[in-house]
Protein backbone atom coordinates (compact mmCIF):
# COMPACT_ATOMS: atom_id res chain seq x y z
CA UNK A 1 0.00 0.00 0.00
CA UNK A 2 1.28 3.48 -0.83
CA UNK A 3 1.30 6.44 1.56
CA UNK A 4 1.10 10.21 1.20
CA UNK A 5 1.43 12.90 3.86
CA UNK A 6 -1.54 15.12 4.63
CA UNK A 7 0.63 18.18 3.97
CA UNK A 8 1.41 17.01 0.42
CA UNK A 9 -2.23 16.26 -0.33
CA UNK A 10 -3.64 19.35 1.37
CA UNK A 11 -5.10 21.55 -1.38
CA UNK A 12 -8.48 23.18 -2.02
CA UNK A 13 -10.89 20.77 -3.70
CA UNK A 14 -9.08 17.60 -2.70
CA UNK A 15 -11.25 15.11 -0.85
CA UNK A 16 -10.15 12.35 1.52
CA UNK A 17 -12.24 9.21 1.95
CA UNK A 18 -12.62 7.91 5.47
CA UNK A 19 -10.29 5.02 6.24
CA UNK A 20 -9.10 4.58 9.83
CA UNK A 21 -6.47 1.87 10.34
CA UNK A 22 -3.16 1.44 12.18
CA UNK A 23 -0.10 1.07 9.96
CA UNK A 24 3.21 -0.28 11.28
CA UNK A 25 6.68 0.59 10.04
CA UNK A 26 5.96 4.10 8.73
CA UNK A 27 6.53 7.43 10.44
CA UNK A 28 8.20 8.30 13.71
CA UNK A 29 6.18 5.85 15.82
CA UNK A 30 5.90 2.09 15.95
CA UNK A 31 2.40 2.47 14.49
CA UNK A 32 0.58 5.34 12.81
CA UNK A 33 -3.15 5.87 12.45
CA UNK A 34 -4.24 6.82 8.94
CA UNK A 35 -6.36 9.89 8.28
CA UNK A 36 -8.08 8.47 5.21
CA UNK A 37 -7.40 7.13 1.73
CA UNK A 38 -7.13 9.07 -1.53
CA UNK A 39 -6.93 8.46 -5.26
CA UNK A 40 -4.01 10.30 -6.87
CA UNK A 41 -2.25 10.31 -10.22
CA UNK A 42 1.51 10.45 -10.58
CA UNK A 43 2.82 11.90 -13.84
CA UNK A 44 6.22 12.10 -15.48
CA UNK A 45 7.81 15.50 -16.05
CA UNK A 46 9.79 14.05 -18.98
CA UNK A 47 7.14 11.96 -20.83
CA UNK A 48 3.38 11.41 -21.09
CA UNK A 49 3.44 8.49 -18.62
CA UNK A 50 0.82 8.69 -15.86
CA UNK A 51 -0.48 6.17 -13.34
CA UNK A 52 -3.39 6.33 -10.89
CA UNK A 53 -2.71 4.93 -7.44
CA UNK A 54 -4.48 4.63 -4.11
CA UNK A 55 -2.60 5.96 -1.09
CA UNK A 56 -3.18 6.13 2.66
CA UNK A 57 -3.03 9.63 4.14
CA UNK A 58 -0.65 9.72 7.13
CA UNK A 59 1.01 12.41 9.24
CA UNK A 60 4.58 11.68 8.17
CA UNK A 61 6.57 9.05 6.31
CA UNK A 62 10.07 9.55 7.67
CA UNK A 63 12.37 12.21 9.07
CA UNK A 64 14.31 14.63 6.87
CA UNK A 65 16.72 12.67 4.65
CA UNK A 66 19.58 12.58 3.94
CA UNK A 67 20.77 13.75 7.36
CA UNK A 68 23.45 15.95 5.74
CA UNK A 69 23.78 17.47 2.29
CA UNK A 70 25.64 15.24 -0.19
CA UNK A 71 27.57 16.58 -3.17
CA UNK A 72 26.24 14.36 -5.98
CA UNK A 73 28.43 16.12 -8.57
CA UNK A 74 31.33 13.96 -7.47
CA UNK A 75 29.51 10.90 -8.87
CA UNK A 76 30.46 11.29 -12.54
CA UNK A 77 28.37 8.28 -13.63
CA UNK A 78 25.20 10.21 -12.67
CA UNK A 79 26.06 13.27 -14.78
CA UNK A 80 23.39 14.17 -17.36
CA UNK A 81 20.71 11.82 -16.01
CA UNK A 82 17.12 12.96 -15.46
CA UNK A 83 16.80 12.19 -11.78
CA UNK A 84 13.43 11.43 -10.18
CA UNK A 85 14.49 13.77 -7.38
CA UNK A 86 15.87 17.01 -8.87
CA UNK A 87 17.15 17.91 -5.40
CA UNK A 88 19.01 14.63 -4.88
CA UNK A 89 21.50 14.99 -2.04
CA UNK A 90 19.70 17.94 -0.40
CA UNK A 91 18.01 17.11 2.93
CA UNK A 92 14.25 17.11 2.46
CA UNK A 93 10.90 15.72 3.55
CA UNK A 94 9.48 12.58 1.92
CA UNK A 95 5.84 13.19 0.99
CA UNK A 96 4.98 10.07 -1.09
CA UNK A 97 5.87 6.43 -0.55
CA UNK A 98 5.06 3.99 -3.37
CA UNK A 99 3.95 0.57 -2.20
CA UNK A 100 5.37 -2.68 -3.58
CA UNK A 101 2.14 -3.19 -5.55
CA UNK A 102 2.97 -0.14 -7.70
CA UNK A 103 6.74 0.04 -7.38
CA UNK A 104 7.36 -2.92 -9.68
CA UNK A 105 5.11 -1.41 -12.35
CA UNK A 106 7.33 1.65 -12.94
CA UNK A 107 10.78 0.01 -12.99
CA UNK A 108 12.71 -0.41 -16.24
CA UNK A 109 15.73 -2.63 -16.81
CA UNK A 110 18.44 0.02 -17.31
CA UNK A 111 20.73 0.18 -14.25
CA UNK A 112 23.78 2.44 -14.03
CA UNK A 113 26.06 1.09 -11.35
CA UNK A 114 28.62 2.98 -9.33
CA UNK A 115 31.61 1.70 -7.44
CA UNK A 116 31.67 0.41 -3.88
CA UNK A 117 29.71 2.71 -1.55
CA UNK A 118 28.58 4.81 -4.51
CA UNK A 119 24.97 5.31 -5.65
CA UNK A 120 23.38 3.14 -8.33
CA UNK A 121 20.72 4.60 -10.64
CA UNK A 122 17.78 2.70 -12.12
CA UNK A 123 15.58 3.89 -14.97
CA UNK A 124 11.83 4.12 -14.35
CA UNK A 125 8.82 4.53 -16.64
CA UNK A 126 8.71 8.14 -15.49
CA UNK A 127 11.71 8.53 -17.85
CA UNK A 128 13.85 9.46 -14.91
CA UNK A 129 16.37 7.66 -12.73
CA UNK A 130 16.17 6.96 -9.03
CA UNK A 131 19.42 6.71 -7.12
CA UNK A 132 20.14 5.09 -3.79
CA UNK A 133 23.21 6.37 -1.97
CA UNK A 134 24.76 3.51 -0.05
CA UNK A 135 26.45 4.25 3.24
CA UNK A 136 29.91 3.15 4.25
CA UNK A 137 29.05 0.65 6.98
CA UNK A 138 32.41 1.04 8.65
CA UNK A 139 32.13 4.84 8.80
CA UNK A 140 28.52 4.52 9.93
CA UNK A 141 29.60 2.30 12.82
CA UNK A 142 32.34 4.75 13.84
CA UNK A 143 29.97 7.73 13.79
CA UNK A 144 27.31 5.74 15.58
CA UNK A 145 29.69 4.97 18.44
CA UNK A 146 31.05 8.52 18.48
CA UNK A 147 27.66 10.19 18.80
CA UNK A 148 26.01 7.46 20.84
CA UNK A 149 23.86 8.89 23.58
CA UNK A 150 22.59 7.27 26.70
CA UNK A 151 19.60 5.13 25.79
CA UNK A 152 16.26 6.42 26.92
CA UNK A 153 14.25 4.08 29.08
CA UNK A 154 11.93 1.86 27.11
CA UNK A 155 8.28 2.72 27.24
CA UNK A 156 5.14 3.00 25.24
CA UNK A 157 4.57 6.16 23.23
CA UNK A 158 1.08 7.38 22.62
CA UNK A 159 0.24 8.37 19.09
CA UNK A 160 -2.07 11.38 19.17
CA UNK A 161 -3.48 11.61 15.66
CA UNK A 162 -6.75 13.08 16.92
CA UNK A 163 -5.05 16.45 17.44
CA UNK A 164 -3.82 16.36 13.84
CA UNK A 165 -7.28 15.44 12.60
CA UNK A 166 -8.87 18.34 14.49
CA UNK A 167 -6.25 20.79 13.23
CA UNK A 168 -6.47 19.61 9.61
CA UNK A 169 -10.27 19.82 9.52
CA UNK A 170 -10.81 23.04 11.47
CA UNK A 171 -7.88 25.43 11.03
CA UNK A 172 -8.51 28.52 8.90
CA UNK A 173 -6.70 31.69 7.89
CA UNK A 174 -7.76 35.30 8.21
CA UNK A 175 -7.56 37.69 5.24
CA UNK A 176 -4.20 38.94 6.53
CA UNK A 177 -2.86 35.36 6.55
CA UNK A 178 -2.98 34.65 10.29
CA UNK A 179 -3.86 31.09 11.33
CA UNK A 180 -6.91 30.34 13.50
CA UNK A 181 -7.28 27.05 15.38
CA UNK A 182 -9.75 25.18 17.56
CA UNK A 183 -8.90 23.92 21.04
CA UNK A 184 -8.55 20.12 20.73
CA UNK A 185 -10.94 18.85 23.41
CA UNK A 186 -10.95 15.15 24.22
CA UNK A 187 -13.94 13.21 22.98
CA UNK A 188 -14.38 11.58 26.39
CA UNK A 189 -13.76 14.80 28.36
CA UNK A 190 -15.50 15.24 31.71
CA UNK A 191 -17.78 18.21 32.08
CA UNK A 192 -16.11 21.31 33.46
CA UNK A 193 -17.49 22.53 36.76
CA UNK A 194 -17.75 26.14 37.90
CA UNK A 195 -14.47 28.07 37.68
CA UNK A 196 -15.68 31.64 38.21
CA UNK A 197 -15.67 31.81 42.01
CA UNK A 198 -12.21 30.28 42.30
CA UNK A 199 -10.94 32.80 39.72
CA UNK A 200 -12.48 35.67 41.73
CA UNK A 201 -10.84 34.41 44.92
CA UNK A 202 -7.42 34.13 43.27
CA UNK A 203 -7.81 37.54 41.62
CA UNK A 204 -8.42 39.19 45.00
CA UNK A 205 -5.29 37.47 46.29
CA UNK A 206 -3.36 38.87 43.28
CA UNK A 207 -4.72 42.37 43.95
CA UNK A 208 -3.53 42.31 47.57
CA UNK A 209 -0.08 41.36 46.35
CA UNK A 210 -0.07 44.16 43.74
CA UNK A 211 -1.21 46.70 46.34
CA UNK A 212 1.98 46.25 48.38
CA UNK A 213 4.33 45.94 45.39
CA UNK A 214 4.07 49.07 43.24
CA UNK A 215 6.76 47.99 40.78
CA UNK A 216 5.00 44.70 40.06
CA UNK A 217 1.64 46.49 39.83
CA UNK A 218 2.99 48.90 37.20
CA UNK A 219 4.45 46.03 35.14
CA UNK A 220 1.22 44.04 35.43
CA UNK A 221 -0.90 46.97 34.23
CA UNK A 222 1.53 47.60 31.36
CA UNK A 223 1.34 43.93 30.34
CA UNK A 224 -2.46 43.88 30.38
CA UNK A 225 -2.73 47.17 28.49
CA UNK A 226 -0.45 45.79 25.79
CA UNK A 227 -2.62 42.66 25.57
CA UNK A 228 -5.69 44.85 25.00
CA UNK A 229 -3.98 47.28 22.59
CA UNK A 230 -2.62 44.44 20.45
CA UNK A 231 -6.08 42.94 20.26
CA UNK A 232 -5.03 39.77 22.06
CA UNK A 233 -7.95 39.90 24.46
CA UNK A 234 -11.48 41.29 24.19
CA UNK A 235 -14.07 42.36 26.79
CA UNK A 236 -17.11 40.18 27.45
CA UNK A 237 -20.01 42.58 27.84
CA UNK A 238 -22.60 39.96 28.86
CA UNK A 239 -20.76 37.21 30.80
CA UNK A 240 -23.97 35.21 31.36
CA UNK A 241 -24.24 32.47 33.95
CA UNK A 242 -20.61 31.28 33.54
CA UNK A 243 -21.71 27.83 32.33
CA UNK A 244 -19.79 26.22 29.49
CA UNK A 245 -16.95 28.60 30.27
CA UNK A 246 -13.57 28.45 31.99
CA UNK A 247 -12.00 31.32 33.92
CA UNK A 248 -8.21 31.11 33.89
CA UNK A 249 -6.50 32.47 37.02
CA UNK A 250 -3.31 34.43 36.37
CA UNK A 251 -0.33 35.61 38.38
CA UNK A 252 3.13 37.10 37.88
CA UNK A 253 6.54 35.49 37.74
CA UNK A 254 9.00 38.04 39.07
CA UNK A 255 12.51 36.83 38.18
CA UNK A 256 11.95 37.84 34.54
CA UNK A 257 8.56 39.49 34.72
CA UNK A 258 5.75 37.83 32.82
CA UNK A 259 2.11 37.01 33.46
CA UNK A 260 1.31 33.31 33.69
CA UNK A 261 -2.12 31.87 32.88
CA UNK A 262 -2.97 28.78 34.90
CA UNK A 263 -5.28 26.46 32.96
CA UNK A 264 -4.52 23.72 35.51
CA UNK A 265 -6.66 25.40 38.17
CA UNK A 266 -9.42 23.03 39.30
CA UNK A 267 -13.11 23.77 38.90
CA UNK A 268 -15.85 22.99 41.42
CA UNK A 269 -15.93 19.31 40.39
CA UNK A 270 -12.14 18.91 40.41
CA UNK A 271 -11.63 18.98 36.60
CA UNK A 272 -9.19 21.37 34.93
CA UNK A 273 -9.19 22.80 31.42
CA UNK A 274 -5.81 21.23 30.70
CA UNK A 275 -7.10 17.79 31.65
CA UNK A 276 -9.79 17.81 28.97
CA UNK A 277 -7.41 18.94 26.19
CA UNK A 278 -5.38 16.83 23.80
CA UNK A 279 -1.70 17.68 24.16
CA UNK A 280 -0.82 16.64 20.62
CA UNK A 281 2.26 14.76 19.39
CA UNK A 282 5.75 16.23 19.29
CA UNK A 283 6.26 17.90 15.91
CA UNK A 284 9.85 19.05 16.17
CA UNK A 285 13.18 17.27 16.05
CA UNK A 286 14.95 16.26 19.28
CA UNK A 287 17.16 18.95 20.78
CA UNK A 288 20.36 17.04 20.03
CA UNK A 289 19.47 16.84 16.32
CA UNK A 290 18.84 20.58 16.13
CA UNK A 291 22.09 21.39 17.98
CA UNK A 292 24.11 19.10 15.68
CA UNK A 293 22.49 20.68 12.62
CA UNK A 294 23.38 24.10 14.04
CA UNK A 295 27.06 23.03 14.33
CA UNK A 296 27.27 21.19 10.99
CA UNK A 297 28.41 24.02 8.68
CA UNK A 298 30.68 27.03 9.32
CA UNK A 299 28.09 29.83 9.06
CA UNK A 300 25.63 29.81 11.98
CA UNK A 301 22.21 31.44 11.76
CA UNK A 302 19.71 32.05 14.58
CA UNK A 303 16.49 33.98 15.15
CA UNK A 304 13.23 33.68 17.04
CA UNK A 305 9.55 34.31 16.33
CA UNK A 306 8.17 37.36 18.08
CA UNK A 307 5.35 36.36 20.47
CA UNK A 308 4.91 33.12 18.55
CA UNK A 309 1.96 31.73 20.51
CA UNK A 310 0.06 35.00 20.23
CA UNK A 311 0.43 35.08 16.44
CA UNK A 312 -2.13 32.25 16.24
CA UNK A 313 -5.80 32.99 16.88
CA UNK A 314 -8.23 30.73 18.74
CA UNK A 315 -11.60 30.29 17.02
CA UNK A 316 -14.33 32.53 18.55
CA UNK A 317 -16.46 29.51 19.56
CA UNK A 318 -13.64 28.35 21.90
CA UNK A 319 -12.70 31.70 23.43
CA UNK A 320 -15.14 31.40 26.31
CA UNK A 321 -12.84 28.66 27.60
CA UNK A 322 -10.16 31.36 27.84
CA UNK A 323 -11.88 33.92 30.05
CA UNK A 324 -9.95 35.97 32.60
CA UNK A 325 -10.78 38.61 35.21
CA UNK A 326 -9.05 41.99 35.34
CA UNK A 327 -9.23 45.56 36.59
CA UNK A 328 -6.47 48.09 37.13
CA UNK A 329 -7.63 49.36 40.53
CA UNK A 330 -9.73 47.91 43.40
CA UNK A 331 -12.16 50.85 43.07
CA UNK A 332 -13.18 49.63 39.60
CA UNK A 333 -15.59 46.82 38.80
CA UNK A 334 -14.02 43.48 37.91
CA UNK A 335 -14.33 42.98 34.16
CA UNK A 336 -14.47 39.73 32.19
CA UNK A 337 -12.22 39.33 29.17
CA UNK A 338 -11.60 36.58 26.59
CA UNK A 339 -8.11 35.72 25.38
CA UNK A 340 -8.25 35.62 21.58
CA UNK A 341 -4.92 33.93 20.90
CA UNK A 342 -3.10 30.70 21.68
CA UNK A 343 -2.12 31.14 25.32
CA UNK A 344 0.84 30.10 27.46
CA UNK A 345 -0.24 27.72 30.19
CA UNK A 346 -2.63 25.72 28.01
CA UNK A 347 -1.72 22.07 27.42
CA UNK A 348 -2.48 22.23 23.69
CA UNK A 349 -0.78 25.57 23.01
CA UNK A 350 2.69 24.31 22.00
CA UNK A 351 1.13 21.89 19.51
CA UNK A 352 -1.25 24.48 18.04
CA UNK A 353 1.50 27.09 17.66
CA UNK A 354 4.10 24.75 16.15
CA UNK A 355 1.56 23.04 13.90
CA UNK A 356 0.46 26.43 12.55
CA UNK A 357 4.08 27.42 11.89
CA UNK A 358 4.65 24.15 10.01
CA UNK A 359 1.42 24.60 8.05
CA UNK A 360 2.61 28.04 7.00
CA UNK A 361 5.79 26.45 5.61
CA UNK A 362 3.68 23.96 3.63
CA UNK A 363 1.10 26.48 2.43
CA UNK A 364 3.34 29.38 1.51
CA UNK A 365 6.78 28.06 0.54
CA UNK A 366 5.93 28.82 -3.11
CA UNK A 367 6.07 32.54 -2.28
CA UNK A 368 9.82 32.16 -2.86
CA UNK A 369 10.30 32.50 -6.62
CA UNK A 370 13.29 30.16 -6.94
CA UNK A 371 11.95 26.59 -6.59
CA UNK A 372 15.11 25.08 -5.09
CA UNK A 373 15.42 27.92 -2.57
CA UNK A 374 11.73 27.50 -1.70
CA UNK A 375 12.11 23.76 -1.05
CA UNK A 376 15.24 24.32 1.04
CA UNK A 377 13.54 27.04 3.11
CA UNK A 378 10.43 24.90 3.66
CA UNK A 379 12.47 21.91 4.81
CA UNK A 380 14.60 24.12 7.06
CA UNK A 381 11.50 25.52 8.78
CA UNK A 382 10.18 22.00 9.35
CA UNK A 383 13.44 20.72 10.83
CA UNK A 384 15.28 23.67 12.43
CA UNK A 385 12.79 25.17 14.89
CA UNK A 386 12.41 24.34 18.55
CA UNK A 387 9.21 26.12 19.59
CA UNK A 388 9.98 29.75 18.64
CA UNK A 389 13.76 29.36 18.33
CA UNK A 390 15.22 29.03 14.82
CA UNK A 391 18.80 27.83 14.41
CA UNK A 392 20.65 26.25 11.54
CA UNK A 393 23.96 26.52 9.68
CA UNK A 394 25.03 27.09 6.08
CA UNK A 395 28.09 26.46 3.95
CA UNK A 396 28.82 30.16 3.25
CA UNK A 397 27.55 33.66 3.95
CA UNK A 398 25.60 34.05 0.71
CA UNK A 399 23.75 30.79 1.32
CA UNK A 400 22.89 31.98 4.85
CA UNK A 401 21.57 35.34 3.59
CA UNK A 402 19.52 33.65 0.85
CA UNK A 403 18.07 31.12 3.30
CA UNK A 404 17.23 33.80 5.88
CA UNK A 405 15.39 35.87 3.26
CA UNK A 406 13.43 32.85 2.04
CA UNK A 407 12.46 31.68 5.54
CA UNK A 408 11.37 35.21 6.48
CA UNK A 409 9.32 35.53 3.26
CA UNK A 410 7.44 32.31 3.96
CA UNK A 411 6.74 32.87 7.66
CA UNK A 412 5.81 36.55 7.35
CA UNK A 413 2.90 35.48 5.11
CA UNK A 414 1.47 33.72 8.18
CA UNK A 415 2.14 36.73 10.46
CA UNK A 416 5.11 34.98 12.09
CA UNK A 417 7.68 37.76 12.46
CA UNK A 418 11.31 36.68 12.83
CA UNK A 419 13.51 38.87 15.00
CA UNK A 420 16.83 38.88 16.89
CA UNK A 421 18.76 37.54 13.89
CA UNK A 422 22.27 36.52 14.82
CA UNK A 423 25.25 34.89 13.13
CA UNK A 424 28.94 34.24 13.60
CA UNK A 425 29.69 36.04 10.31
CA UNK A 426 29.73 39.83 10.19
CA UNK A 427 28.63 39.95 6.53
CA UNK A 428 25.44 38.11 7.48
CA UNK A 429 24.81 40.50 10.40
CA UNK A 430 25.46 43.44 8.09
CA UNK A 431 22.70 42.19 5.79
CA UNK A 432 20.23 42.15 8.68
CA UNK A 433 21.18 45.68 9.65
CA UNK A 434 20.37 46.89 6.10
CA UNK A 435 23.71 48.66 5.85
CA UNK A 436 24.59 50.13 2.43
CA UNK A 437 28.27 49.55 3.09
CA UNK A 438 29.63 46.31 1.55
CA UNK A 439 32.76 46.32 3.69
CA UNK A 440 33.41 43.58 6.25
CA UNK A 441 32.44 44.48 9.80
CA UNK A 442 33.70 43.29 13.13
CA UNK A 443 31.27 41.16 15.09
CA UNK A 444 30.44 42.86 18.35
CA UNK A 445 27.55 40.72 19.57
CA UNK A 446 26.90 39.84 23.21
CA UNK A 447 26.73 36.30 24.49
CA UNK A 448 23.51 34.79 23.12
CA UNK A 449 21.33 31.97 24.40
CA UNK A 450 20.77 28.95 22.16
CA UNK A 451 18.32 26.32 23.46
CA UNK A 452 19.48 26.79 27.04
CA UNK A 453 23.17 26.97 26.13
CA UNK A 454 25.23 30.15 25.92
CA UNK A 455 26.74 30.90 22.52
CA UNK A 456 29.53 33.33 21.77
CA UNK A 457 29.15 34.34 18.09
CA UNK A 458 32.63 35.89 18.03
CA UNK A 459 34.48 32.68 18.93
CA UNK A 460 31.58 30.42 17.82
CA UNK A 461 31.79 28.52 21.11
CA UNK A 462 28.98 26.95 23.11
CA UNK A 463 29.30 27.72 26.82
CA UNK A 464 27.77 26.58 30.09
CA UNK A 465 26.89 28.96 32.89
CA UNK A 466 27.29 27.31 36.29
CA UNK A 467 26.10 28.96 39.51
CA UNK A 468 27.65 27.70 42.75
CA UNK A 469 25.76 28.16 45.97
CA UNK A 470 27.39 29.77 49.00
CA UNK A 471 27.85 26.46 50.83
CA UNK A 472 29.93 25.07 47.96
CA UNK A 473 32.09 28.21 47.75
CA UNK A 474 32.76 28.14 51.50
CA UNK A 475 33.71 24.46 51.24
CA UNK A 476 36.17 25.26 48.45
CA UNK A 477 37.57 28.15 50.49
CA UNK A 478 38.13 25.89 53.52
CA UNK A 479 39.84 23.32 51.28
CA UNK A 480 42.04 26.06 49.82
CA UNK A 481 43.07 27.33 53.28
CA UNK A 482 43.85 23.79 54.43
CA UNK A 483 46.02 23.23 51.35
CA UNK A 484 47.89 26.46 52.02
CA UNK A 485 48.57 25.39 55.63
CA UNK A 486 49.91 22.01 54.51
CA UNK A 487 52.25 23.69 52.02
CA UNK A 488 53.57 25.96 54.77
CA UNK A 489 54.20 22.96 57.04
CA UNK A 490 56.05 21.12 54.29
CA UNK A 491 58.22 24.15 53.61
CA UNK A 492 59.05 24.42 57.32
CA UNK A 493 60.25 20.82 57.53
CA UNK A 494 62.52 21.05 54.49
Amino acid sequence: MSGITGWAYHAPGNSINAYDVLVEGIGAFSCTRTKGVVQITIESTHSDFAMAIEALVITSITSVIPAAQIDVKRYKHLAGLHMADPNLGIPGVIDLLLGADFWGLILEGDIIRGGQNEPHAQLTRLQSYRAQILEDSRLDAILSNFWKLEDEPAGTETVDDESELIFSKTHTRTPEGRYMVRLPIRGDASELGDSYYNAVRQFHHLERRLTVDKDMRDKYIEFMREYIELGHMEPVDNPGDHSRTYYIPHHAVTEKFRVVFNASARTSNGVTLNEIQLVGPSLQDPLINIILRFRRYPVALTADVEKMFRQVLVAPKDRDLQRILWREAPAEDIRVYRLKNVTYGMACSPYNAVRSLNQCAIDKYNRVSDHNQAITARNTILSSFYLDDFLTSCADTQEAITLANAVDTILSSGCFKLRKWNSNRSMVLQHFMDSPLPAERDIDAPIATVLGLRWDPVTDDLLFKVAFNNAYLKLQERRGNRGSTLRQRNEATQ
